[in-house]
């Protein structure tokens, strides 16, 4: 059975692993939201690539459609915005290849444009497809291209739904990869912010209210300002789970600090235990050295027969 002291010490120590596990979890937990920050960032990343197959799809009769359409003697009213598009984005795409320029550097020089309006599928000849500038939707995705200010660089000239179903398409393959729901914070509010910036440019490029260059340089400062508020939120995390392996080596060092005391106060417990037990000891036989002083001398007596005709003697000491 376990003394008191030993029962003591030995939820003292108990107490103590309580507190390490405990502090511990800060790192832990630092650790796991960045780990979560990161992959989550990958998951929308990997995205990237079945939303530009789908949104290729998507358009992937217009060309046809198109080479149809100027067979004819007379070109649909609801075809007509787009074959005048084509005529006048001509000297902008051959400016971009004869001086390997983007298409911002092109329109700067050669005069802005507005983009088709968005006609209904219903009532357009080419199925709600209109020609667009974006991201090449005939190129894998690439993680090496333009910086975010020029986000836009290597935009290009090509088939593409609506901007506004576009866009709604994108966020259909971002929710199937990362349902919002399972979003943390953080990426919640970018992907969000996101689709604010491109609700907002899509609607008025589908009803032409703003022209191609304006949408361009909305969209480069657009993704600049969330390029950097992603990179604020990772250097913000890494911070975040510094300070928390240093609140725990100083929590860890003060549970050994508190460790060390106990074990030093056991050790001096025990040495006063020691020391009294000795005291006792000195003291007991001190007492009874002077019991047996104060005790009166012992005498003996022993009876002596000298022999025959002799009288018994007694002799006492």
């Amino acid at each position: 059975m376990l003394t008191r002291k030993q029962r003591a010490m030995k939820t003292g120590v108990m107490i103590f692993a309580l507190c390490i596990l405990l502090q511990a979890c800060a790192t832990y937990q630092a650790q796991q939201r960045l780990n979560t920050w990161q992959n989550q960032v990958f998951t929308l990343a990997s995205a990237l690539e079945p939303m530009r197959l789908k949104l290729k799809e998507r358009c992937a009769n217009a060309p046809d459609t198109l080479r149809k359409v100027l067979a004819r003697p007379a070109i649909l009213d609801s075809a007509r915005r787009i074959v005048d598009y084509l005529n006048q984005i001509e000297p902008v795409k051959l400016y971009m290849k004869q001086h390997n320029a983007a298409m911002e550097d092109a329109l700067v020089v050669l005069g802005d444009i507005v983009e088709p309006v968005a006609l209904p599928r219903e009532t357009d000849a080419f199925d709600g497809c209109t020609i667009r500038a974006g991201r090449p939707l005939d190129q894998p995705v690439t993680f090496g291209g333009p910086s975010p200010a020029n986000a836009a660089d290597n935009w290009v000239f090509q088939w593409a739904p609506s901007a506004k179903e576009g866009t709604q398409i994108a966020n259909d393959v971002l929710d199937k990869y990362l349902p919002q729901d399972q979003r943390m914070s953080e990426i919640y509010w970018l992907s969000n912010s996101m689709k604010a910036l491109g609700d907002a440019l899509d609607e008025q490029a589908d009803k032409g209210e703003i022209t191609l260059l304006q949408r361009i340089r909305a969209n480069n400062a657009g993704v600049k300002f969330l390029f950097g508020q992603a990179l604020q939120q990772f250097t913000q995390l890494r911070q975040n789970l510094a300070q928390a392996q240093v609140q725990d080596q100083a929590a860890v060092q003060a549970i050994a600090d508190g460790l060390a005391a106990v074990a030093t106060a056991a050790m001096v417990v025990a040495i006063s235990a020691a020391e009294i037990r000795q005291a006792n000891a000195n003291a007991a036989l001190a007492r009874t050295l002077q019991l047996q002083a104060m005790q009166p001398p012992r005498i003996t007596c022993t009876v002596y027969r000298p022999g025959y005709g002799w009288p018994d003697q007694i002799i006492c000491r």
